[in-house]
């Protein structure tokens, strides 16, 4: 049934910025990230302490360096410093050809981001595809926009974490909320100040000639919390 169920699940808390291992409290059928609300209401089983200095606390480095945790028992919190956690090898993607009836934009223009590097023009490179569809970069060769085929949504990230990419990992700066096409309205968020805000961003395309086709226009986002899932 669609009852509770008991699993963990290792999250990033943004408003106590730390890292949380929690008991999962929604349908027991339930497989996407769960959104904000739930996250309120789930129990914490334990949670990782403020004292690993060398990285950025909400990234997977922080996450993998050692340091205390607490840790709920049945007398109570306490602390523990034995936990280690090491990054598991990422499962083998299968590769996805291209869909050849599928039409994609030749350009974007982007605008809304807080982060004004990120609003640009990419353009498409069909030569540099992952997850069976075509990047997108800007002029400078700085960021890229790329779909995640699992969690059907288009991502931005910095073009150092391709390789990431290309391996099976989702690494991103921002990305939509909604499973739809790159170029229609959606609600999209940005990583920005420590946690993931909505942004009013907006998509204008720019098919190829030969299709006839005019541009097109997309826009949206007043979504709150952290990244769902969106195609």
């Amino acid at each position: 049934g669609d009852g509770p169920q008991t699993r963990q699940f290792l999250c990033w808390q943004a408003t106590l910025a730390r890292w949380a291992i929690c008991t999962w409290c929604g349908p027991a059928k339930a497989t996407a990230p769960p959104e904000q609300e739930v996250l309120e209401i789930c129990e914490w089983r334990a949670f990782q302490l403020d004292d690993r200095p060398s990285s950025y606390s909400w990234t997977g480095a922080r996450l993998l360096e050692p340091g205390g945790w607490m840790e709920k028992v049945a007398e109570g919190w306490t602390r523990t410093g034995a936990v280690r956690v090491t990054a598991a090898l990422p499962q083998p993607m299968l590769a996805l050809r291209p869909d050849a009836n599928e039409r994609h934009p030749m350009a974007l223009d982007v605008s809304g981001f807080r982060r004004l590097e990120l609003n640009a023009r990419y353009t498409q490179r069909a030569e540099i595809s992952v997850h069976g569809k075509p990047t997108f970069w800007d002029t400078r060769n700085a960021h890229f926009i790329y779909f995640q085929s699992v969690l059907k949504r288009w991502a931005v990230c910095l073009q150092q974490q391709l390789e990431a990419v290309r391996k099976g990992q989702y690494p991103g700066c921002a990305c939509q909320l909604d499973p739809v096409h790159i170029a229609v309205p959606s609600r999209w968020v940005e990583y920005t100040d420590g946690s993931w805000m909505a942004v009013p961003v907006e998509v204008v395309s720019y098919m190829s000639p030969d299709t006839g086709s005019a541009a097109e226009g997309g826009g949206g986002a007043e979504a709150a919390g952290g990244p769902a899932s969106a195609s």
